[in-house]
């Protein structure tokens, strides 16, 4: 004799994988859900970083922006230094010139000296 009769076993059984289903829907949302939160949070975490990573890279680039100025000031000092030096130059050739000229003119006054006193 038995009490549980077919139709009830088949009832039994959807029941049974009804729950089941349900179970394994209702885990499989909450897995979902941790997953978009922890997904999320990484998201803004690694967003936080980049920001970082950006804003320290934009301050690398503005102290390159500095150096470069200060290379072109540098640059700027050095042409003026070579002007002042073509200037010497110019100078010092000029003054080698006269006096190559104030040599020969003393060596043609010295020789006139000498022929004059030897006359």
């Amino acid at each position: 004799m038995s009490l549980v009769t077919e139709p009830q076993v088949w009832i039994l059984m959807g029941v049974f994988s009804t729950t089941i289903f349900a179970v394994i829907g209702v885990q499989t949302a909450a897995i979902m859900r941790v997953v978009r939160v922890e997904v999320g949070s990484l998201r803004t975490e690694m967003a936080l970083r980049f920001e970082n990573v950006d804003r320290r890279f934009a301050e690398v680039d503005r102290r390159f922006e500095q150096v470069d100025q200060r290379f072109e000031q540098v640059d700027q000092r050095f042409e003026q230094v070579d002007r002042r030096f073509e200037q010497v130059d110019r100078r010092f050739d000029a003054m080698s010139m006269k006096i190559d000229g104030l040599d020969r003119d003393v060596r043609y006054l010295m020789r006139r000296e000498i022929d004059d006193t030897d006359s």
